[in-house]
């Protein structure tokens, strides 16, 4: 959850900037607290997607309860997908902007452009981000220690980022 929202939050700040939302606005405000919501709201429907998980599996160990991944995820599917419904269709009612949110067809294309082409670091980078993903992805079939393929993407942007300057 954690991780999510700081991944999440900056996008998001930025986001209601680049519409030249004011700090303070219902706009902004809309913009940023759904988004700390929905990083958070979604991860309650996964065993380990939340800190609420953890607990649950404690309480069913601790009374010799069986309780498995898809079973959690019958259960609490439902429910979650009609809060995270709840907010996305409170939260505008609720926080509604001064004015209305809008951008143009363009929006995004332009924000891409103006990052201009993607660079060799770049890439670098995302192969070994997707490279590190899969080895998380799949270690009951290679059983490398977590912290190893952390550590070994971490050289590899390290020695790429070394080697650019």
């Amino acid at each position: 959850m954690t991780v999510r929202t700081a991944i999440m939050t900056p996008i998001a700040w930025a986001l209601a900037q680049s519409l030249g939302l004011p700090n303070r606005s219902k706009g902004s405000a809309l913009i940023i607290l759904t988004t700390v919501e929905m990083a958070v709201l979604p991860g309650l429907a996964f065993l380990y997607g939340s800190l609420d998980g953890p607990v649950v599996a404690a309480a069913f160990a601790a009374k010799h309860l069986p309780l498995s991944w898809i079973g959690y995820a019958q259960v609490m599917t439902l429910p979650t997908l009609l809060l995270c419904g709840l907010i996305l269709i409170t939260n505008p009612w609720v926080l509604r902007p001064e004015k209305p949110l809008s951008a143009s067809a363009d929006f995004a294309r332009k924000g891409l452009e103006s990052l201009g082409p993607f660079t060799r670091p770049e890439l670098v980078t995302a192969i070994v981000v997707v490279v590190s993903i899969t080895l998380w992805a799949t270690d009951r079939y290679h059983h490398l220690p977590s912290f190893l393929i952390s550590m070994l993407a971490a050289a590899g942007i390290r020695l790429r980022w070394d080697r650019e300057r």
